[in-house]
This record gives C-alpha cells, structure tokens and sequence, in this order.
C-alpha cells in the first residue's frame, strides 16, 4: 500500500514537472522602456523636482514629483500646488480637496520655518486639504536644510484663527513617488 502511495505520489510530480517545464514560454532578451525608477529622496539632499503632494483614494495624499530645472523652493512649489494637477495626474487618480476660490495671498520662509497666508478662512480646509499645503512646503526647499519632518508651517486666513506649527503627517506611510513624464 506504500510502495503504491508512494509511486502515485511521484507520477504526479513527475507528470506536474513535465507541464511546468513545456508550458510553451520561451525566454527572451531584457526589454528597456522608459527611465529608471526613482524613489523618496534623502533629506538634506537638493530638490531638482518640484515635490507637490496631491489628494488620492482613500482620504490620503501622494507625494508627486515635477520635473524642474533646480531647485525649487517651498514659495515656487505651492503656488503649482495651488494650479491643482494637470491632466495625466488627474488620470492617475489624484485630485485637490484645496477649494478653487483659495488663493495664496503670502509667503515666507526662515530657518526651518514656512509662513503660508491663504485668501480663505484656514479653519475650513479639509485635514487632507491642510496636509496637501503643509507637505507640499517642507519637501521643497526651506531655508536651514532641515529634513522635512523638522519644518513647520503656519498657516492663516482672511478670517479665521491661525493655524500655527503645522507638520507634515504622512512621513509614517510609505508612499512611493509618482513622477510626471515630460513631453
């Protein structure tokens, strides 16, 4: 009875081997499309990308990478944030809980510190609102090369209380940056 078991058991392997082994794929030669992947850069090092975080299913938001010809601060940074994405990002998804009628009105930044005053009233804005903002300016160039996770942001309104010593939260959550093609 074992010596049966035992035969039976290694037909099958045999038979499942044989399948797996003529299953009609043939190898073929590495293929090259597109640019290398790129990922979360190290803090501290220079910003060539505009770095803009947008909002994404489900209730988070994504950081996505611009091509840029330098370094681009937090200032040049939020204000493209505020244009919303462009149409390839909106296929993939992302989208701005920013209200269209807020507009920045000033900025400013110092060490390790951005000042950020909207046309609306802050209190308003959607948490995810507030991070797309917050994300948006301490992953850019801030003055004092601190990591992002050390830059804060205050932010104010037309009316309204301000919003003071605001951090970037979604450092814990790996997301991987989503790069814009250039045409």
């Amino acid at each position: 009875m074992r010596a049966r078991r035992a035969m039976t058991v290694s037909a099958g392997s045999v038979a499942l081997l044989g399948v797996l082994a003529g299953c009609g794929i043939e190898p073929t030669d590495v293929v090259e499309v597109g640019l290398p992947a790129t990922g979360v850069k190290r803090p501290g090092t220079r910003v060539e990308d505009a770095i803009l975080y947008f909002a994404s299913q489900p209730g988070g938001v994504l950081p996505l990478h611009r091509p840029a010809g330098g370094e681009v601060t937090a200032e040049e940074a939020v204000q493209l944030l505020m244009k919303g994405p462009n149409d390839a990002e909106r296929m993939r998804g992302l989208y701005s809980e920013l209200p269209r009628d807020v507009r920045v009105v000033a900025i400013s930044t110092e060490q390790g510190k951005v000042k950020i005053r909207l046309s609306g009233d802050t209190g308003r804005l959607s948490p995810v609102a507030r991070q797309q903002v917050v994300c948006t300016a301490v992953h850019n160039a801030v003055p004092g090369d601190l990591p992002p996770e050390e830059v804060t942001v205050d932010l104010s309104g037309a009316s309204g209380k301000p919003i003071p010593d605001q951090t970037c939260q979604v450092k814990d959550i790996f997301t991987p940056p989503v790069s814009t093609p250039t045409p």
